[in-house]
């Protein structure tokens, strides 16, 4: 079961989905079930002998189109409500063993075209007010199966982090005149020295003010709201 329980005092949705524990965890690379189905062998997730990029519905989701009523009770200082949204989830390629960068330039633009896709028809739908699309790496944050894959989470509200951050940038432009992000890039560019990458109009770099080990972000040189904006260069 799963329903959305009110945090009062962060004033955010908490997302509880006990059925989750039933995951499949890390199985042998012989019973993936994200493989593709050999012939003989056991059926997996993806009917097909062979595979290029597959879009799943995930099956132990934290959101579903027609989520079944809470298990609990709410109050009126903690009230819940239907886990409504999608959670699918992307394959990147049949190679058991393959990560993102392994999979070369072609694949990763299917897999963005993809997610473009998915964005624009999950975010078209009258219940969904933000679509998430990301990768979890390793078990410490709950990765329970090895094979290449993303997620890609529609939920019926704007999560609190894009929340604090869309607040920011209003509050600044308003302030300054001035985009916040553009301002940010443009003092990572002069001073260089946090700078990961450049490529096309894109440039990473790890922040000043990064929080985690590794933590790089990736920011477009003109302003796009949504990957719906890209053009085939930037893609």
């Amino acid at each position: 079961m799963s329903e959305l329980r009110w945090h009062p005092l962060l004033e955010e949705w908490v997302i509880t989905a006990t059925h989750r524990q039933e995951r499949t965890f890390f199985p042998p690379a012989d019973y993936c079930p994200l493989c593709a189905t050999k012939p003989g062998g056991f059926p997996t997730e993806v009917a097909e002998p062979s595979y290029d990029v597959v879009i799943l519905q995930n099956k132990f989701p934290s959101l579903q189109p027609e989520p079944p009523e809470p298990a609990v009770q709410g109050h009126p200082l903690t009230p819940v409500m239907p886990a409504r949204g999608v959670c699918e989830v992307l394959l990147y390629s049949p190679q058991h063993d393959a990560t993102l960068v392994s999979l070369g330039p072609q694949t990763v633009y299917k897999i963005v075209q993809v997610w473009r896709d998915r964005y624009e028809e999950l975010g078209a739908l009258p219940e969904i007010e933000y679509v998430f699309i990301f990768e979890n790496r390793g078990p410490e944050v709950g990765v329970t199966l090895s094979h290449p894959h993303g997620q890609i989470y529609a939920f019926p509200y704007v999560p609190p982090v894009a929340q604090r951050e869309l607040a920011s940038m209003y509050r600044y432009w308003y302030r300054e005149r001035r985009c916040l992000l553009c301002d940010l890039l443009q003092r990572e560019l002069a001073e260089g020295v946090r700078l990961v990458s450049s490529f096309g109009t894109w440039q990473a770099f790890v922040p000043f003010y990064a929080r985690y080990p590794q933590e790089v972000h990736i920011v477009p040189e003109r302003h796009i709201k949504s990957l719906l904006e890209l053009t085939q260069a930037e893609e």
